[in-house]
């Protein structure tokens, strides 16, 4: 639907995890990263696009509310590699 928006958010979302591990935070950021994109880039050409982007973010924000809270309590989990776990 809106290719270079999402190249964009999954530049975002790499990164974020790559620094953070927490795939949460990462999805967070890219859902909402996307529909800025899409305004910025397709908002001239109409604004359906961007509004249906807009909503559906706010849809995967509301849906990670609890990961939300366990970010902020630091109580969420990280991802690991297996051979970074201890034994």
């Amino acid at each position: 639907i809106a290719p270079l928006a999402c190249a964009i958010g999954l530049i975002i979302w790499a990164l974020i995890f790559f620094f953070s591990r927490y795939v949460s935070l990462a999805s967070i950021i890219a859902a909402a990263a996307i529909p800025v994109t899409a305004w910025i880039v397709y908002g001239k050409q109409g604004r359906l696009l961007p509004a249906f982007l807009t909503a559906l973010g706010m849809l995967i924000i509301w849906r990670h509310k609890s990961n939300i809270q366990r970010l902020i309590q630091g109580s969420e989990h990280r991802f690991v590699r297996s051979k970074d776990k201890k034994i």
